[in-house]
């Protein structure tokens, strides 16, 4: 119970992996532009984190539903994840659980995302006004087990969808 209560104290859920390799990338991105991360090989993301700031007027609520996070696995032609940065983080007020969370310093996800030749990951900023984007990468090395999928995340706003019928 005490290392449960420990680990659910801490300002970002678990603790790091400890052979991880972690990145850091500050980017001011204009509209339009975009930032991207690159991992060769195969691995596992263990450790996604970002924080946007923005002169958006509502206090960046709206600079999280205009800057896009897309990832792109081993070379595919369209992305498994893409979804407004502050939607994919699974809120855009403070909360914390273990997978994820969002603090005053950002989002974080400690979603499993296992890849095998390289993954891609874009941030675009598609307002009108600047948004600075810092991220945090924290990844392992190494081929993940065979029977590991892939993360796939997608973040749909539609008044009646004519194309499926959401669960």
């Amino acid at each position: 119970v005490e290392a449960v209560t420990t680990i659910w104290n801490a300002k970002e859920g678990l603790p790091p992996v400890a052979d991880a390799k972690t990145v850091e990338r500050t980017a001011e991105l204009v509209g339009g532009q975009e930032m991207e991360l690159r991992r060769e090989g195969a691995g596992t993301i263990v450790y996604f984190a970002a924080k946007l700031e923005s002169a958006d007027p509502v206090a960046g609520h709206l600079a999280g539903r205009k800057v896009l996070l897309k990832i792109f696995w081993d070379g595919e032609e369209q992305p498994s994840v893409e979804s407004p940065l502050g939607i994919f983080f699974g809120s855009e007020k403070p909360y914390r659980s273990l997978p994820m969370g969002m603090t005053t310093e950002g989002g974080f996800s400690h979603w499993r995302m296992p890849f095998r030749k390289g993954a891609r990951l874009v941030i675009l900023n598609e307002g009108a006004l600047p948004a600075k984007v810092t991220v945090r990468l924290s990844t392992v090395e190494g081929a993940p087990p065979e029977t590991a999928g892939t993360f796939h995340a997608k973040w749909r706003r539609e008044r009646e969808c004519k194309a499926l019928d959401y669960p």
